[in-house]
């Protein structure tokens, strides 16, 4: 068992490593889908490039939640960071990591710079949203208001469901 578990860790480990490092940045899969692995700079990946690049995979793996801080959930991402897309930028905001809440690698953003920009607030959606639909003013969330959803609502129901899923879910819980 002992055996078996040094070979899986040499495998997971070294075999890209290897193979990277001294076979033109190609491992047999990567060779045959006609992939080669170089430097940011086009030149060739050397051993020590390999080597940290493998290395790092544990962190890339490590799925990081972005949301935005002063808004529900990833409310109009789109709108906030279309801009950025193929670019460099800087972000600024919090890490949440709370065991007591049960939370780790969530990301909120609060500003989005590019390298020679300046900083940007990544909550402009709802002033894009509010310019769009001027007749949906109110107090509360923006989608409590927003006339997609609501139309959306009135053919579907709340849980999406169809109106009378809807409504024997209403009388069930709420009567």
């Amino acid at each position: 068992m002992g055996l078996l578990l040094i070979l899986a860790f040499v495998l997971e480990w070294f075999y890209p490593t290897l193979f990277e490092a001294f076979r033109h940045g190609q491992t047999p899969g990567k060779k045959a889908m006609g992939i080669v692995v170089v430097h940011a700079n086009g030149s060739p990946l050397s051993f020590n490039g390999s080597l940290i690049r493998n290395l790092l995979r544990t962190a890339d793996a490590m799925l990081v939640l972005a949301t935005k801080n002063n808004q529900p959930a990833f409310t109009g991402a789109v709108v906030d960071l279309l801009p950025y897309c193929a670019q460099d930028v800087t972000v600024d905001g919090l890490m949440i990591d709370d065991p007591d809440l049960n939370t780790n690698n969530i990301y909120l953003v609060q500003r989005v710079k590019t390298a020679d920009g300046d900083w940007s607030k990544a909550s402009q959606f709802t002033t894009v949203w509010a310019a769009k639909n001027p007749d949906a003013k109110g107090k509360g969330q923006w989608f409590r208001r927003d006339p997609r959803i609501l139309a959306e609502i009135a053919r579907k129901g709340y849980l999406g469901l169809g109106l009378e899923t809807d409504k024997a879910f209403l009388d069930y819980y709420f009567e």
